[in-house]
């Protein structure tokens, strides 16, 4: 998931932060700890993150409105990176959040979603509704259970 990422382009957004794992593997890229925010709604997982990686900007709030907290503002993100549990939230959920990201997202910015299922967590109609295309970039095997990779872009981004 974090090898989408350019540590010289723009900001990226973390859905999702759960124990920093995936906020490792990101700062790993060498994308500076300022240009990196991560999501995680939490209390308790919040303060973890908030403790362990310094100078990341933590944010405890709904990533079905998350416009409103983001620092760098709407079509300033390289890459919003999901480790949300898609499969777990309604068709009205997964539209809110991906239609937040997408307000956040430059263009060609991409939409990177982490799963435990070899199908795509998002419902047709969201996807059809929001004139986007989804594509499987990547298994992690290592992952147990294996886990997917799918990167969602807009299609005038894929034409």
């Amino acid at each position: 998931m974090a090898a989408q990422i350019d540590p010289n382009a723009g900001p990226v957004l973390e859905l999702g932060g759960g124990t920093g794992a995936l906020t490792r593997e990101i700062l790993a890229t060498g994308l500076p700890r300022d240009r990196l925010e991560v999501v995680e709604i939490n209390q308790q997982l919040a303060r973890e993150l908030h403790a362990g990686f310094h100078g990341v900007r933590i944010i405890q709030h709904p990533a079905e409105s998350i416009c409103e907290q983001a620092a760098g503002g709407e079509g300033a993100y390289q890459a919003v990176i999901s480790g949300l549990p898609m499969l777990a939230f309604t068709p009205v959920q997964q539209e809110a959040i991906l239609s937040e990201a997408f307000r956040l997202l430059a263009p060609g910015g991409a939409f990177i979603q982490f799963t435990y299922s070899p199908r795509s967590p998002f419902r047709r109609p969201v996807i059809q509704n929001l004139d986007l295309r989804i594509e499987r970039i990547g298994t992690i095997l290592r992952n147990v259970p294996p886990a997917t990779v799918f990167g969602v872009r807009r299609a005038a981004d894929t034409d």
